[in-house]
C-alpha cells in the first residue's frame, strides 16, 4: 500500500512510498505539467536530453534505438519502439558513482471506461554483454522507473514518476531510501523546467504528434 510522505501544495507535487521485497522503498511522485501530451513526450523520449531531467545523472550514451524520426509509423509498430541507454549517476563520496544499461519503451493507453488517456515510458536495467563493468564504477543491480503522462486537457498533463533502485555495493539501505525519496519530486520539477523552455527537436515533435494521434484514437482498453 502506498503511503503519502510529502504533499507540497505550493508546487502541487505529492510523493508516496511503499516497501519492496528487497527491503528498499519504492517511491512515486505526481504533479501537473503545463504542456500538451505531444510536447511532454517529445522532450522525454529524446535520448540525447536525459541529463536535463534524470536526477543525479552525469552521463547518458545512446547504444541502440529501434526507430528513425523519418519512419512512417502506425499502431502495429508500437511494441517495437525502444532504445538502449547507458547511464552514469553521481553518488557522493566516499562511494563510487553508479552506472547501468537501461532498456526504455513506451506504451499508450486510452481507457474508455475511466476516460484516462496518455502514455507511459518504462525503463528497466538489463545486462548488456557488449558493455562490461568499468573500473571506478559500481554497476546498479536493479533500476526500474515508469513515467506516466496522463492527459488532463489540451494544455496540461499529469506526470507520475515511479522509481525503484538497488544501487548495489556497500551503500546502507537507509541512505539509499533517503536519496531515492527525492527522485520523484526532483524529476517532476526538472521536467517542468525542460518543457517550459520548449527547446524540443521539431522533427521529433512531428513524429510524436503523428504517432500519438494514430494510437490514442485507435487504441482502446477492452
Amino acid at each position: 500500500m502506498w503511503e503519502l510522505i510529502e504533499d507540497d501544495s505550493d508546487e502541487k507535487i505529492k510523493v508516496w512510498k511503499r516497501i519492496h521485497e528487497s527491503g528498499l522503498f519504492e517511491f512515486k511522485g505526481q504533479g501537473p505539467v503545463k504542456a500538451n501530451i505531444g510536447e511532454v513526450i517529445s522532450h522525454l523520449s529524446d535520448p540525447h536530453r536525459l541529463l536535463e531531467w534524470v536526477d543525479s545523472s552525469v552521463k547518458a550514451d545512446l547504444i541502440e534505438k529501434s526507430y528513425s524520426l523519418e519512419d512512417k509509423m502506425d499502431a502495429s509498430k508500437l511494441q517495437s519502439l525502444h532504445h538502449i541507454q547507458y547511464m552514469e549517476y553521481f553518488v557522493p563520496f566516499p562511494f563510487e558513482n553508479r552506472d547501468v544499461v537501461l532498456k526504455g519503451s513506451i506504451d499508450y493507453y486510452n481507457d474508455k471506461a475511466s476516460g484516462a488517456m496518455g502514455a507511459k515510458f518504462t525503463a528497466k536495467s538489463i545486462e548488456w554483454k557488449d558493455l562490461p563493468k568499468k573500473d571506478g564504477l559500481t554497476r546498479i543491480s536493479l533500476l526500474s522507473n515508469i513515467t506516466d503522462m496522463r492527459i488532463i486537457d489540451e494544455n496540461n498533463v499529469m506526470v507520475e514518476f515511479k522509481v525503484l533502485v538497488n544501487p548495489a555495493g556497500k551503500i546502507p539501505a537507509w541512505l539509499v531510501n533517503l536519496t531515492s525519496r527525492r527522485l520523484p519530486y526532483n524529476t517532476i520539477q526538472k521536467i517542468r523546467k525542460m518543457v517550459k523552455e520548449g527547446n524540443y527537436d521539431k522533427r521529433r515533435k512531428k513524429f510524436v504528434d503523428d504517432f500519438t494521434k494514430i494510437v490514442l484514437v485507435k487504441k482502446e482498453v477492452k
